[in-house]
């Protein structure tokens, strides 16, 4: 229903760069504000929801996150590892418009 792209975390309840992840970058006001305005988050846990989520999507190292188109499924940008807010920023500015050159 909403032209924004899928932005789904992948992430480790054991992985200390994952809840540092979560806490420091992704619960920022700003952060979370710009997501929330931009994507359809999805926070899976890659272990224990693994088959809730598409194989192709599934990375060995977390956290990573994959910026999907949402109706075509087709990957768009994807992050990789601890990313502090800054550099979050500059990579959800980077999806954005990789998405928008789609449409």
């Amino acid at each position: 229903k909403e032209n924004k792209p899928i932005m789904l975390v992948l992430v480790g309840d054991y992985c200390p760069w994952s809840r540092k992840f979560e806490r420091k970058t992704l619960q920022r006001e700003s952060i979370a504000r710009k997501v929330q305005e931009n994507f359809i988050p999805v926070i899976v846990d890659r272990n224990l929801d693994k088959e809730n989520y598409p194989k192709l999507y599934y990375s060995p190292r977390i956290p990573t996150v994959h910026f999907i188109e949402p109706n075509k499924e087709r990957k768009i940008f994807e992050s990789l590892g601890y990313v502090q807010i800054d550099e979050y920023r500059d990579t959800l500015d980077t999806a954005l418009t990789k998405f928008k050159r789609l449409q």
